[in-house]
């Protein structure tokens, strides 16, 4: 149940009371936050903007569970975007459509089976850029050092 909360002031204007309002179980959650909140906890990042529409939410793990797009009635589908290669065998589950007892069970079970990403998982863009790519660079660079040389001794 939820409810709103306002201020009632005195004819003096002090403030008496906050005055809460419970609003019954008509007022329901709307099935979409329910489950971004829920997939935010599991480890995803919402990236809010991308793909066509403006209704869409992606959302990105960076462990090994598939990345999932949220549509704006409360369906949770798979991701058809550029799939990163650690991904590559990591299948989506078939989409969760909202409002029936049964799909919220199947996505409850989906997210109890997401694994929290791993301290390597975490760190791999870190390491891309700070390690990886000087590693490449440096080797690059030995490579052309070690060509230009062999052209001018000879």
């Amino acid at each position: 149940m939820f409810g709103t909360l306002e201020r009632v002031d005195s004819p003096e204007g002090k403030v008496i009371a906050p005055r809460v309002e419970v609003l019954g179980p008509e007022a329901a959650t709307s099935p979409v936050l329910e489950r971004l909140h829920a997939l935010v906890r599991k480890g995803y990042r919402p990236e809010l903007g991308k793909g066509e529409g403006s209704d869409l939410v992606v959302l990105r793990h960076s462990g090994k569970s598939p990345d999932l797009v949220l549509h704006g009635d409360g369906t949770v589908e798979g991701y058809d975007g550029r799939r990163p290669r650690y991904k590559a065998n990591v299948d989506a589950p078939p989409a969760f459509l909202p409002g029936d007892v049964a799909e919220d069970l199947r996505f409850m079970k989906f997210i109890n089976g997401v694994r929290p990403a791993s301290r390597w998982d975490r760190t791999r863009r870190w390491r891309q850029k700070y390690i990886y790519l000087p590693v490449v660079f440096g080797i690059l660079v030995a490579l052309h050092l070690a060509f230009t040389a062999l052209i001018y001794d000879s």
